[in-house]
């Protein structure tokens, strides 16, 4: 990749950047350094009407699938931003924030980051939270 994005990936770090944003029974997964893109919706149901990931197991497998798909390889060692899209969350609990962790790092991630914010992000604003 010839941008400046991908340079400052490779300045920073060897490990693949992405971002994860997770949603009730979707996910979309970005790796910042190509730009490759997929948006998913699982066909079993990991959220219920109170949490995002309500079944871990189901959330993990499909986050795995779509991580092995964009990466063509399992890798595991990542570096995961990870947003939460649910305009009806206005907090993210302890407890929750331990959920979604464990499963970045069952998905690969060495390094974790949470938005915790509802706001679009860009990859720039990407790169400089995993700084």
């Amino acid at each position: 990749m010839n941008s400046i994005f991908g340079d400052i990936i490779r300045k920073f770090s060897s490990k693949k950047v992405l971002f994860v944003r997770l949603a009730k029974n979707t996910a979309e997964i970005k790796d910042i350094e190509t730009g490759n893109l997929i948006s998913r919706k699982s066909l079993e149901a990991f959220s219920n009407e109170r949490l995002i990931v309500a079944d871990f197991i189901i959330a993990e497998k499909f986050l795995l699938e779509i991580v092995n798909e964009l990466l063509n390889h399992k890798n595991k060692s990542l570096k995961i931003v990870l947003q939460i899209n649910d305009s009806e969350i206005k907090e993210i609990c302890n407890t929750e924030k331990v959920i979604y962790q464990d499963l970045m790092c069952q998905i690969g991630a060495t390094n974790y980051w949470l938005i915790e914010h509802q706001k679009e992000i860009n990859d720039e604003q990407i790169l400089n939270i995993i700084k």
